[in-house]
């Protein structure tokens, strides 16, 4: 037993090794893919579209949203979004009250919220979602909008 276990700590550093190697390759097939979408068009509906397919089929989140913040910084308005929440385009969030969004406009800092319902200052709830992912979009410092992604699943990033 002594001398099997030199070889079992050997095959479970491996195991693991190859998981981060895994977990790696898939980053970078993605960020890839990514890539490829962003240099494939000018277009910036169909960069959006490209984008947002990508998301989905990787990462399988149901809601996914771009806000584009207004020249004064007074409000973000939901100019692109998937099928789900297309009703909602056009939607205007007053930034200061707009819950997450508004949240990371001010702050231009990513924010994570594992369990929507526990978040103080979350906006109006028109969706079932569970969590959320908002990120800023800037141009060097100044924000320009917001990639809001939700999921119908608790804790699902």
């Amino acid at each position: 037993m002594k001398s099997l276990s030199p070889v079992l700590a050997f095959a479970l550093a491996n195991s693991r090794l190859y998981q981060r190697l895994d977990t790696t390759m898939r980053e970078l097939r993605i960020s890839y893919e990514l890539s490829r979408a962003m240099i494939s068009s000018l277009d910036i509906d169909d960069l959006i579209e490209q984008i947002f397919k990508q998301i989905t089929t990787h990462f399988g989140f149901e809601i996914i949203a771009v806000y584009i913040v207004d020249e004064n910084e007074e409000y973000a308005t939901l100019e692109w979004t998937v099928d789900a929440i297309k009703d909602f385009k056009g939607t205007k969030i007053k930034i200061g009250d707009g819950g997450i969004i508004g949240r990371v406009v001010e702050s231009g800092q990513p924010y994570y919220a594992a369990d929507v319902s526990m978040v103080p200052f979350h906006g109006p709830r028109e969706f079932k979602k569970k969590s959320e992912f908002s990120i800023p979009l800037k141009i060097q410092d100044k924000i320009i909008g917001v990639l809001d992604i939700e999921s119908l699943r608790m804790d699902a990033f």
